[in-house]
Order: structure tokens, then C-alpha cells, then sequence
């Protein structure tokens, strides 16, 4: 048998689990968000949308780390906002509010009719088109303003192309990913 450590949960308990030659995964892996935390975050969220006047139902997509809750309704594009600015907005408060609930920092992804995940699909492919393009013509590309959190996705698909390297430039809301040929 494997030896034994405890490891944090989502709610800051500890939790016996086996050592894996992986702890930080295992660790992630088995950080399950409690009961308290779901009743809280969804609570809240519900709340938020009743205050905004917005019908939707909250389903908990994910317990493990991070808590996922995704809204579900109709008409739902004015919790998403341009570039998904409303929605980055609203989870903001939603963390912020739980984790006065809570007594504690906690972390909550909130999803509107699944856009994080489409969002998520658009920029890989954006991000593969955009790498087979500098592959080509070995010219450096360099797309669109998004927020970090993007650029970090178009960051992870490319980072084992070894005909390609990726970086950041510009400030603030202007920041843009870079892809140009390795060794430029």
C-alpha cells in the first residue's frame, strides 16, 4: 500500500489520501467542494440573478477544484457581456460573496449556456490556425486584445509546438498574444 498525507479540500479541511508520485495532481484531483460551499455558491448566484431580473436555473457542472456552476435559460447573452466582460464580472462578485459566506477565499467558475467551454474551443483553434500560418509563411501573427486568462489558453495549446513560441505584449486591456517562429 501507498503511504498516507493529508490534503487540503476546497473548504480548507484536510483529507487523508494516498501519496502518488504526482502529490500536487492527486492533491487537485481530490479537492471536492463540501455541501456548504455548493448551498452557498449557488445560493448566491441565484440571488445575484433574481437582483439583475434574470430567469435562469443554476446547475453545479463540476464539484471538484475549482466549483463550477453553470446558468441555464433563455436570453442569457446579457449575463455574458461583450467578450464575456459581464460574465467575468458577475463571477467576480460571486467569489466574493461566498467567500464572506464562508468565512474564507474560495474559488467558483461561473458559466453561462456552456461560453467559457465554446470560448475555450474558439481560441484553440484560433491559436492552431494561427501557429500552421506562422509554420508557413514564418512570418510572426499577432492576435486580437484578450484578457488573461485567453491568452493563457492560446498560451497552453501551443506551448509543445516546437515550430512555434508564444508571448505576450502590450499593457492592460490591450495585452495580445504573439505567436512567431522558434529561434526568431
Amino acid at each position: 500500500t501507498l503511504p498516507r498525507r493529508a490534503v487540503p479540500t476546497l473548504d480548507g479541511e484536510l483529507a487523508e489520501a494516498d501519496l502518488a508520485e504526482e502529490p500536487d495532481e492527486e492533491a487537485a484531483a481530490l479537492a471536492v467542494a463540501s455541501d456548504e460551499l455548493v448551498d452557498a455558491a449557488v445560493g448566491v448566484l441565484m440571488e445575484l440573478l433574481d437582483l439583475l431580473r434574470v430567469e435562469g436555473e443554476v446547475e453545479v457542472r463540476s464539484r471538484s477544484y475549482p466549483l463550477t456552476l453553470n446558468v441555464h435559460g433563455e436570453d442569457l447573452g446579457i449575463l455574458i457581456g461583450r467578450h464575456g466582460d459581464t460574465l467575468s464580472s458577475l463571477q467576480f462578485m460571486v467569489n466574493l460573496l461566498v467567500g464572506r459566506r464562508m468565512g474564507r477565499w474560495t474559488r467558483v467558475v461561473v458559466d453561462v449556456e456552456e461560453y467559457r467551454q465554446r470560448r475555450e474551443r474558439t481560441l484553440r483553434d484560433v491559436a492552431g490556425r494561427a501557429a500552421e500560418r506562422v509554420r508557413r509563411t514564418r512570418q510572426t501573427v499577432t492576435l486580437e486584445p484578450m484578457p488573461s486568462n485567453e491568452r493563457r489558453i492560446v498560451h497552453m495549446t501551443l506551448q509543445g509546438d516546437r515550430f512555434v513560441a508564444t508571448h505576450s505584449v502590450g499593457e492592460g486591456d490591450s495585452r495580445k498574444v504573439v505567436i512567431s517562429p522558434r529561434g526568431r
